[in-house]
């Protein structure tokens, strides 16, 4: 099951960011895939692939901890 978070319910702080790149960019623009899993304690993990306009570039991993705002 796929749903957006309501921004205005739940606030969310970003514990840390951790970024893999095979190789620099090529052009001026990164784009960005992501997904996002939440448990019910309010631990999540966003998983993102970035490209550029040859190919993948690398991943990033975003944890995260959910509460009620």
């Amino acid at each position: 099951m796929c749903c957006e978070l309501d921004m205005a319910r739940y606030r969310y702080t970003n514990a840390d960011l951790t970024l893999h790149l095979r190789r620099p960019p090529v052009g001026d623009w990164v784009g960005l895939s992501s997904r996002t899993t939440l448990d019910p304690a309010g631990i999540g993990l966003t998983h993102t692939l970035l490209l550029d306009e040859k190919s993948t570039i690398g991943h990033a991993a975003q944890t995260l901890f959910v509460t009620p705002a």
